[in-house]
């Protein structure tokens, strides 16, 4: 157990040594907004904001394998001065309280200064947002986000977020892509139903020209046959009439013959006629 009690005081200590961080003074210019880091004193007129400088988790790592092996040194030292061998079981149920005790806390960053001077700089710039132009404006207020982002949740869950922000992205493209291959499939679905349609409209269209057309030939054909019938019929009229006139003249020519062989024998019989006549009329 005194072993124990040593490995924890180290412990306590290598952990008090490695919390000791630097600070800096951030001076905020009131009028400009311009944000400036020193370690020194801020100028008259600008706002002083004292920064507690993070050391970087590579530097944290390093630190902490030098505690441990700083420890694992004074474990050894300790034993070889009792003169006592632990086994590996004792040995690691005496350093299983001081490990705990050491097991690395998580950082909170949302309370971290860091955390604190970004997001102040960055509700700075909204505050002033309104004196700068849109085009200015845009790409300070992005910085100071993505800032604040990274002093906030820390470097590890700052990239997880953008992988997962990339991640969306890319299945919003993708989605993106598929409705827009589905929708020109459907316009083109729609496009071909459309085209279909006008030619079967077209070919009714047609069959309907071809059917007028083929009445119109009909009436032309029925029209050209009533009138070879009305001309026959005419032609054949025409023939009558002239065999009528040929026979009336053939008649009239026989009467006229009939007529001039006549008057000889007319007086004849008038003289005969006037000779019985005398006769009765003379008895």
């Amino acid at each position: 157990m005194i072993l124990a009690r040593h490995l924890v005081l180290g412990l306590c200590t290598a952990w008090l040594c490695l919390g000791a961080q630097a600070q800096v003074t951030r001076c905020t210019d009131a009028r400009t907004g311009k944000v400036a880091y020193t370690d020194g004193t801020c100028n008259s007129g600008e706002a002083t904001h004292a920064v507690t400088i993070r050391p970087a988790p590579e530097e944290v790592l390093r630190q902490q394998r030098l505690d441990a092996e700083a420890l694992e040194r004074s474990r050894q030292r300790l034993q070889a001065d009792s003169g006592t061998a632990p086994s590996d079981a004792q040995r690691a149920a005496d350093l299983q309280p001081a490990l705990a005790d050491y097991a690395p806390r998580q950082y909170d960053y949302a309370r971290s200064p860091g955390c604190a001077g970004s997001r102040g700089a960055y509700d700075l710039l909204r505050i002033q947002q309104d004196h700068r132009s849109t085009r200015e404006y845009g790409p300070l207020k992005e910085a100071a986000q993505q800032r604040m982002d990274m002093d906030c949740m820390g470097p590890e869950a700052y990239a997880e977020r953008e992988r997962q922000r990339e991640q969306d992205r890319r299945d919003k493209e993708y989605r993106e892509a598929a409705l827009r291959r589905e929708n020109d499939l459907r316009d083109q679905m729609e496009r071909d139903h459309r085209y279909h349609q006008e030619r079967e409209r077209d070919k009714e269209r047609q069959r309907e020209r071809d059917r007028e057309q083929a009445q119109r030939e009909q009436a032309h054909r029925e029209r050209l046959e009533r009138e070879r019938d009305i001309a026959r019929r005419e032609q054949e009229s025409r023939l009558q009439q002239a065999e009528r006139e040929r026979q009336r003249d053939n008649r009239a020519a026989a009467d006229r013959s009939r007529n001039e062989s006549r008057p000889v024998q007319s007086g004849l019989s008038q003289a005969s006629t006037g000779w019985r006549g005398s006769m009765r009329s003379n008895p």
